[in-house]
């Protein structure tokens, strides 16, 4: 079992002030499992989504300065948002975040595939992402409730701006108007909205990584976070430790600082 990493990054000033019931109607259209059950800005997480209803946790979500967590029902996780609320507030903050975490199981045949797949490509659409992403972390296990992998993979960082393009394991990305220039030449792409689609066929499944499912080699280096020595390119300890990571050369316009 792996555990898949999803992550969609938006723009502040680009996000659509629904943003929190968009991602839920999505979710319940297309993976009911992953609706939230209990939230809160800090563990443990104290409301109950029985007790407010999901207007409840929109609200929460809207008006929440930073960070907001989740908890789901298996094969979820959970998930947060980062800086996606108080949208149209004065704020330094240029990037937001939504993000989950899944079992692999999520995804084992090909009619839950398609509509996982739809899942991540309609919220990425409808929140007007630039960047999303499916990492890939090896061999996961269930602890409580949370999943814990034994390789570490390099996955989106962020801060108050976007770092770059993720080195690690991924199966699919989505890729908005702002990065498709960037990327179109050097990745098989479909055409998806105003962006580009690009999925590693099986890149969710087997315990060993797969170079393919790997960003590094394929588009050119200057877009991804890399290591602290000089931008060279990682090896296979680095991505089993957790290399320092410094931002990309190039990030468009908007994005970074």
């Amino acid at each position: 079992m792996n555990r898949l990493d999803v992550i969609w990054c938006v723009l502040r000033s680009e996000c659509p002030p629904d943003v929190a019931s968009r991602f839920v109607t999505r979710l319940e259209e297309f993976v009911p499992a992953g609706a939230p059950v209990k939230f809160g800005d800090v563990e443990p997480l104290s409301n109950q989504v029985g007790d407010v209803g999901v207007d409840g946790f929109c609200e929460a979500w809207t008006s929440s300065s930073e960070m907001l967590f989740w908890s789901a029902k298996k094969p979820f996780s959970g998930g947060s948002t980062v800086r996606l609320g108080g949208l149209g507030e004065d704020s330094d903050a240029k990037v937001g975040t939504v993000s989950l975490s899944v079992s692999s199981d999520v995804v084992a045949d090909e009619a839950e595939r398609s509509a996982f797949r739809e899942f991540f490509t309609s919220v990425a659409t409808d929140i007007g992402a630039f960047f999303a992403s499916v990492g890939v972390a090896r061999g996961a296990s269930w602890r409580g409730s949370s999943l814990e992998a034994k390789l570490t993979n390099p996955g989106v960082t962020f801060g108050k701006e976007f770092h770059g393009l993720p080195i690690g394991d991924i199966w699919c990305a989505y890729f908005g108007p702002r990065y498709l220039p960037l990327v179109t030449d050097h990745l098989p792409l479909r055409e998806l909205g105003e962006g580009g689609f690009f999925e590693v066929e099986g890149a969710w499944d087997g315990d060993e990584r797969k170079p393919e499912a790997r960003l590094v080699g394929q588009v050119p280096d200057e877009l991804l976070l890399c290591t602290k020595d000089l931008r060279r390119r990682l090896t296979r300890d680095d991505l089993r430790q957790g290399a320092g990571l410094v931002p990309a050369e190039v990030i468009p316009d908007g994005l970074g600082g």
